[in-house]
């Protein structure tokens, strides 16, 4: 009796998980995307964090170290240091207002038909607006990491 109602609760299991994942591949795929891109920019966020915590650091030790025949040399880098950290405050910024104004993350499988903005669009549209939205995330990326890169040598 007990491996007859496992027999069907396996079997009813299985019949669920077919139901749920009736997505398209083209659909599947714009999921990962996003979720691909979804990582990328927390990850990004996380790269800017931890470098923060460093210039901040690096701020403490420099005013610890403070002479008086190197309070010229000093008070000079750390208002370099001051500067890097508005830039990565500005930096964060950029990238938060821009997955606020970009990101337009895909509803929960099912739904797509219920959300106005994305009850007409076809999976190839909307696999298409993923990747747009990836290529911008890509350029913005590149273009942090230079003005990052600004501040290393000093």
């Amino acid at each position: 009796m007990k491996s007859k109602i496992i027999f069907i609760a396996l079997i009813g299991l299985l019949a669920l998980e077919s139901c749920k994942n009736t997505e398209s591949d083209v659909l599947q795929q714009a999921r990962l995307t996003q979720q691909g891109l979804v990582s990328k920019k927390q990850s990004l966020m996380t790269e800017l964090d931890n470098r923060y915590k460093q210039v901040e650091q690096e701020i403490a030790a420099a005013s610890t170290s403070v002479s008086p025949d190197t309070t010229h040399d000093i008070s000079s880098e750390i208002l370099f240091m001051e500067e890097e950290k508005s830039a990565i405050d500005e930096l964060r910024d950029k990238v938060e207002n821009w997955a606020i104004t970009n990101i337009v993350l895909l509803p929960e499988p099912g739904q797509l038909k219920n959300d106005p903005k994305f009850k007409d669009l076809k999976d190839e549209d909307l696999l298409k607006m993923v990747k747009d939205q990836d290529s911008i995330f890509s350029i913005l990326k590149s273009e942090i990491e230079n003005e990052l890169l600004l501040y290393e040598d000093f």
